[in-house]
Formats: structure tokens, C-alpha cells, sequence
């Protein structure tokens, strides 16, 4: 019989880990952190283009996701969007990182979506839950291998017109900070 160890007693953990790592610390997020929740809303006030990118909220590189909701009225007109990152840059017009990490072609058209969890619905699973977002954002289209050590924008992007000007989206995120 095999005694395998979590994450909390190695650096290996998930991987089989059958060797106990003397002295290790886990990481603060995955033991004792304190979950900290962002929610983020955006009313258009007018019709919004293709193309059209939203920055919902800003986050650092080292944060640790562990759900994000999406909720919304109805947008009307035919439109999708997209949840992904984007570096915040100097005045949050950072290059994007992954447009569609957490979300794609989420319909905003006909209906109004309540509190759905919508983090493993695109290119993350279950098991990239908690990870920093540097890490998750290598899971899509970003080639971290290390933390970069910037900020990012949760960001919205329209797939397509929308013709509402009073209905809008929310997101809420619930995360650890990181270090």
C-alpha cells in the first residue's frame, strides 16, 4: 500500500508524490488564505461595436482564481462575448493575453443569464481551479513558464453589435491575493 501526498506536503503534489518533502511550506492560498471577492459590473449607456473590449477589473499576476461568475440582462441584438486577460499596461491598454481564457461566444442575445460559473467553460478545467492567473493564462494562450510579475485586466470582449444601452454584465471573482 502507497501513501501518496497533496499539496500541502509537496512541491510534487498530483504527480504521484510518494516521498514526504521535509520542511516544506505550502503556499499560503492553499492552507490558510484568506478568499477575497471582486465583482465587476458594466452598463454599455450605448450601443456597443465589434471588437469592443471591456476591462472589467484588474489583477496581479500572482492572484489565485478559484471561481468567476458571469451575469447579465438581456444585451438584445445578436452578440457574443468573450471573458479572457489582457496586461494592464500603463493606463489599462495592455496587450492581450488570452481573449477568451475563462469564457467563449457566451450568448448575450434573448436572455439573461443568472450567477453561472463560468471559469472551467473554456480552455480551464477543474483541476487549474486556485492556480495563479500566470499559470492558468499558460493553461490558454500565454508561454509563462515563471510568474511574469505584472498586472492583468479581466477584460469583456464583443463579439458582435450590441443594441442595449441599460442592460449590462457582472462579473464576481473569488480569489486569494497573491504575494
Amino acid at each position: 500500500m502507497a501513501t501518496y501526498y497533496s499539496n500541502n506536503f509537496t512541491t510534487t503534489a498530483g504527480l504521484s508524490a510518494t516521498t514526504l518533502e521535509d520542511g516544506f511550506i505550502p503556499y499560503v492560498g492553499d492552507i490558510n488564505g484568506r478568499m477575497r471577492t471582486k465583482r465587476m459590473t458594466f452598463i454599455p449607456g450605448a450601443a456597443m461595436s465589434a471588437a469592443d473590449v471591456v476591462r472589467m477589473g484588474q489583477f496581479r499576476s500572482t492572484d489565485r482564481l478559484y471561481a468567476l461568475y458571469y451575469e447579465s440582462a438581456d444585451m438584445t441584438g445578436t452578440s457574443t462575448i468573450d471573458i479572457g486577460l489582457y496586461l494592464s499596461g500603463a493606463n489599462h491598454d495592455g496587450a492581450v493575453i488570452d481573449d477568451d481564457l475563462f469564457a467563449s461566444a457566451i450568448d448575450t442575445s434573448g436572455q439573461a443569464v443568472a450567477y453561472a460559473d463560468i471559469l472551467t467553460s473554456a480552455a480551464l478545467t477543474p483541476t487549474d481551479r486556485g492556480k495563479s492567473l500566470w499559470e492558468q493564462a499558460a493553461v490558454g494562450a500565454a508561454s509563462y513558464t515563471t510568474n511574469p510579475n505584472v498586472m492583468f485586466d479581466m477584460t469583456i470582449l464583443v463579439n458582435a453589435a450590441t443594441a442595449s444601452t441599460t442592460a449590462g454584465f457582472a462579473l464576481q471573482a473569488i480569489y486569494v491575493a497573491g504575494d
